[in-house]
């Protein structure tokens, strides 16, 4: 995914209705010799509640049945825990559908206790490393249903840490890989600045750094645009910006670098994008609820609306983001106390498989400047 242009996807999206109770208090079955006893509905609908807060998701509607317990957050799905009598059976089912366990369970704590190790194995708490004053960075594993694979994530506060696109034409119009990036201009974390047109050089989305004009034509159908270096007192030192909000492209000329492309995530944190067959590596910056900017990479393919609703229930507080690169070119690469380089592969339509081992070069990358 080199070059190319791609269109916006439509906004779709499901929330989970109210609170729904189908259990008679302390309901007990026999069936097959086996039992299964759970908690009063009215407790059991405040432990999960509970539960669920400490997790860091609203209890949007749940279902507690003899033989099921159904249980849905207001930001993510949490699985559905069913219980079936005879053999004891513990399985896990395709990504968003229910998963088993089984019926003799003694209490509603071992229910509990389940759902929250369930929850916790999808949705963790970030380990986050320091890379260097104002950068950090976590690997992230997402919710089973999304399938397997991490998020690499680095995360950077712009009123601590430099960030500096790095752009070929600048330099010597030669494109390296993001490792190569790093090691030459001595950068803590390296991704792709955009997709890039077949001259190799140019950014498909607008592109300036200072003086500097990488690609000066804005593409109408890219909607995100970032933003850092201010040039006077009292603006924000970077931000992620929808090019269709009310004030936007005023606010443009305040800032020394301005990169387009195209749109993931709209703030509030409402992803852009339906349903769709094509899947790819990705690289994507986001911006989180606190102005921090965040470089994401993921290997395992995902379809651009599957990515957005993966990194949205990520403990991340994302609220806008933006495509950067996808396939074997989508790169990410942190040096200082950790040297990693991360690179895609799967692209459909183009290399329909994991096996691109090595970082591909590329002629532009978004950094942060390793400082003392």
């Amino acid at each position: 995914m080199g070059w190319g242009i791609w269109g916006e996807g439509g906004l779709r999206g499901r929330k989970a209705g109210g609170l729904h109770q189908s259990l008679s208090e302390q309901r007990a079955v026999s069936r097959s010799k086996a039992k299964c006893t759970v908690a009063p509905a009215p407790e059991a609908t405040r432990l999960l509640s509970e539960l669920m807060s400490a997790l860091g998701t609203k209890l949007g509607s749940i279902r507690i049945g003899v033989h099921s317990v159904q249980v849905f957050g207001g930001s993510r799905a949490l699985p559905v825990c069913r219980g079936l009598t005879g053999p004891d059976v513990l399985g896990k089912a395709p990504p968003g559908m229910t998963s088993v366990i089984p019926c003799r369970l003694a209490s509603a704590l071992w229910l509990l206790l389940w759902l929250a190790a369930a929850a916790h194995a999808g949705d963790p708490t970030p380990a986050w490393q320091p890379l260097g004053r104002g950068v950090e960075y976590a690997a992230l594993r997402p919710a089973p249903r999304f399938g397997s694979g991490e998020v690499q994530v680095v995360r950077i506060d712009p009123k601590l840490a430099r960030l500096r696109a790095v752009m070929s034409s600048a330099l010597d119009r030669k494109p390296r890989t993001a490792g190569a990036f790093c090691d030459s201009q001595h950068l803590l974390a390296a991704i792709n600045l955009g997709m890039f047109l077949d001259d190799h050089v140019s950014n498909v989305g607008y592109a300036r750094a200072g003086s500097h004009l990488n690609h000066g034509r804005w593409v109408q159908k890219y909607k995100s645009v970032l933003v850092f270096g201010p040039k006077r007192p009292g603006l924000k030192a970077a931000a992620l910006l929808d090019l269709d909000a009310t004030g936007t492209q005023a606010r443009l000329d305040d800032y020394e670098t301005v990169v387009q492309n195209l749109r993931l995530i709209r703030a509030p944190g409402q992803s852009t994008w339906g349903p769709q067959p094509k899947r790819w590596s990705e690289a994507a910056v986001a911006m989180d609820n606190r102005g921090r900017i965040l470089f994401l990479f993921a290997r395992a393919p995902h379809s651009m609306s599957e990515f957005n609703q993966m990194v949205l229930a990520l403990p991340l507080g994302i609220v806008a983001a933006m495509h950067v690169e996808g396939g074997p070119e989508a790169s990410l690469s942190l040096r200082g106390p950790l040297r990693l380089d991360f690179n895609g592969s799967f692209e459909t339509g183009f290399i329909d498989n994991d096996s691109i081992v090595e970082q591909w070069p590329i002629p532009n990358v978004l950094s942060v400047v390793s400082e003392p």
